[in-house]
C-alpha cells in the first residue's frame, strides 16, 4: 500500500512501541525514500519521555519525514494509515510488547473510499494541529518562566541596589540635624528623612516578597515580652500620630507574656497594622487607635472574630482546644472597602495612593510562618476597622 502512494501518506501510530515497530519491520528508510520522491509523509505518535533520545535519533536520520508527538495519554492501541485521501487501513494492536507485526497486530480493516478516507483525514489533521498548538504553548510557557525568573532577579537586585545609598542618606541627615539650627533647613531635612524612610520600607518589602515567594523567610526566634515591644512601637509612632491628632489606647491585662517568636518580624507585623490605622484615620481631633492584647482559647477566638461578616482569615489551626494570644489594632477611620475585603491579604491590594499594597501580604506570611492566623473586619458600629493576629500558645511561655 505504501509503495502505491502518489501524493500523501498519513500515519497515526497507536503507541510509542509502534514507533519502534516500524523501524524493526518496514523501516523508516523506505518511508524516507518515498518522501524523497516528493510524497508527503506525516507520522503522528504518542511519545513517552523515556524514549525521547531514541525518537530524536530516528528523526535526524529521516529528515524528510514529518514527525509530531502527541501526549502519551492518547495511546489508543488503534493504528491508522491514510493514503492519497482514498484508502484507509485501520489496525488493532493485540500485543504492544511484540516487535513482529504478525505477533503484535490483531484485526485489520481496509477501506477504499474517498468520503471515509477524508473523514479520517480530518481527525488526523485536527490532532496534527493540536500538537502544533501544544508545542507553541509549551514554548510560550518556557519563555514566560524565563521572563518571570529574570524579572524576579532584576527586582531583587534593584531592591539591594536601592538599599545601598539609603542608609548613608539617613545617617547624614541625622548628623546634619544635630549641627543645623535653622528651622527651615530642619524642615527640609525632615522631608528628606521621611521620604528616604519610605524608600527604605519599599526596598525592604520587595526583598521580603522575594524571600516569601522563594520560601526563604527564615525566623530567628527568641523569648521577649510582647507588651514591652508594643509600648516601644507606640513610642516610635507617637510623632506620626500627633500630626493626625491620633491618640493611642493600649488595653492589656495585668500579666505580661513572654513570647517565643521572631521579635523583628512580630515588630514588623504590629508596626504595619498601627501604621495603616494612623494612615486611614481622618485628621480630626479626638481620634484614637486601640491596641489590645489578650490570651484566650481558639474556641473563644473563633466566636470573637466571627462576629462580623466582613472578615478574612489567612489560615486556620488544626485544633479548636489550643490556647492562643491575640493582638488587635482597632481604629475609627474609613474602614475596609467592600471591594478590597475579599482580597485583603493578597499582593498589591490597595485603592489609595498611600502604599504599594504589599504590607498585609507580608504580614500574613510572617504570621503564617509562626503557625498563626491574621484577619481584618469592619467594626460593628460602622466606624473604622480592626485587624488582629493570633499565635498558638505552644509558641509562648508565661514568666
Amino acid at each position: 500500500m505504501l509503495q502505491t502512494a502518489k501524493n500523501e501518506i498519513l500515519i497515526m501510530l497507536p503507541s510509542s512501541s509502534a514507533f519502534f515497530r516500524i523501524e524493526k519491520n518496514i523501516g523508516y528508510r523506505s518511508l524516507e525514500e518515498l518522501a524523497h520522491k516528493s510524497i508527503k509523509v506525516k507520522i503522528l505518535f504518542p511519545s513517552k519521555i523515556e524514549f525521547q533520545n531514541q525518537i530524536d535519533s530516528l528523526k535526524v536520520r529521516n529528515p524528510r519525514i514529518e514527525f509530531r508527538a502527541i501526549q502519551s495519554r492518547l495511546e489508543s492501541f488503534i493504528g491508522l494509515t491514510i493514503i492519497d485521501k482514498q484508502r484507509v487501513l485501520i489496525t488493532e494492536v493485540k500485543d504492544d510488547t511484540k516487535i513482529k507485526y504478525i505477533d503484535a497486530i490483531g484485526m485489520t480493516t481496509y477501506i477504499e473510499g474517498k468520503s471515509t478516507a477524508m473523514s479520517y483525514e480530518a481527525i488526523f489533521n485536527n490532532l496534527w494541529k493540536e500538537t502544533e498548538l501544544y508545542s507553541q504553548l509549551k514554548e510560550a510557557f518556557i519563555q514566560l518562566q524565563s521572563h518571570e525568573k529574570m524579572q524576579k532577579e532584576f527586582v531583587e537586585i534593584a531592591a539591594h541596589e536601592l538599599r545601598t545609598p539609603i542608609q548613608p542618606i539617613l545617617g547624614f541627615t541625622e548628623i546634619l540635624r544635630n549641627k543645623i539650627t535653622d528651622k527651615e533647613q530642619l524642615e527640609f531635612l525632615d522631608i528628606i528623612n521621611r521620604n528616604t524612610k519610605k524608600l527604605k520600607k519599599l526596598s525592604d518589602d520587595i526583598l521580603d516578597i522575594s524571600k516569601i515567594e522563594n520560601n526563604l523567610l527564615n525566623l530567628n526566634k527568641t523569648h521577649f515580652k510582647i507588651k514591652e515591644l508594643i509600648r516601644t512601637i507606640i513610642i516610635s509612632y507617637k510623632k506620626e500620630a500627633e500630626t493626625k491628632n491620633v491618640e493611642f489606647e493600649f488595653i492589656d491585662s495585668d500579666n505580661d507574656f513572654f513570647i517565643y517568636a521572631d521579635k523583628a518580624r512580630i515588630n514588623q507585623v504590629i508596626s504595619n497594622l498601627i501604621s495603616n490605622s494612623i494612615k486611614f484615620t481622618p485628621n480630626n481631633k479626638g481620634e484614637n487607635v486601640s491596641i489590645l492584647v489578650q490570651k484566650t482559647t481558639e474556641d473563644k477566638e473563633n466566636e470573637w472574630d466571627n462576629n462580623s461578616d466582613n472578615i478574612i482569615k489567612s489560615s486556620s489551626s488544626s485544633s479548636s482546644n489550643n490556647k492562643v494570644i491575640i493582638i488587635s489594632v482597632k481604629d475609627n477611620g474609613v474602614g475596609i472597602d467592600k471591594d478590597i475585603l475579599p482580597i485583603l491579604f493578597t499582593k498589591f491590594t490597595s485603592k489609595s495612593f498611600h502604599g504599594t499594597g504589599l504590607g498585609l501580604y507580608i504580614c500574613k506570611n510572617i504570621v503564617k510562618a509562626h503557625n498563626g492566623k491574621i484577619w481584618g473586619k469592619n467594626n460593628g458600629d460602622g466606624k473604622g476597622a480592626t485587624f488582629s493576629f493570633s499565635l498558638p500558645l505552644d509558641n509562648y511561655s508565661n514568666k
